[in-house]
């Protein structure tokens, strides 16, 4: 049996489809391999960077008072009412990074969830009751809502 050009193309023509299917398989495959490998790179950053302000708090004896003393809502002399004002900041802007990395699928929820119960302790001391209202509105709306509804929360 002789083939015509013809039977050629039709064979070439399957052929080629199924390529196409196998590579867009591989791909999606890669495609998820590279997100999970995203994810957990992105909650290891997160983790690393909260890490690392609580390692400040505890090893550093001055910031450690500094933080004690504005966390309990003592009255500070400016320089260190300053001081945990940057303390603050700086942790809260963890904690936004942190929400907005889970509100764009980057930290699951199972890891949001132990993020979001610490922030709820954090916010609900005295210190950072105080220091919210005067700080939110250089924080996203988003981020906003979901501490004030962390405040508002019954324990």
């Amino acid at each position: 049996m002789t083939l015509k050009l013809s039977d050629w193309a039709s064979i070439a023509e399957i052929v080629s489809g199924v390529a196409i299917v196998a590579t867009l398989v591989i791909l999606l495959l890669e495609v998820r391999t590279n997100t999970a490998a995203v994810r957990a790179a992105t909650y290891q950053n997160v983790a690393d960077s909260i890490t690392t302000t609580l390692a400040a708090r505890g090893t550093d004896p001055d910031v450690a008072r500094v933080w004690l003393a504005g966390d309990a809502g003592d009255e500070l002399e400016p320089l260190d009412e300053f001081r945990f004002d940057v303390l603050v900041t700086a942790n809260m802007r963890r904690f936004e990074s942190a929400f907005y990395q889970y509100q764009i699928g980057g930290i699951e929820e199972s890891q949001w969830q132990g993020i979001e119960y610490v922030l709820s302790r954090v916010i609900r001391s005295p210190g950072h009751r105080h220091w919210w209202p005067r700080a939110k509105s250089s924080y996203s709306l988003e981020f906003q809502e979901l501490v004030e509804e962390l405040l508002n929360a019954e324990e």
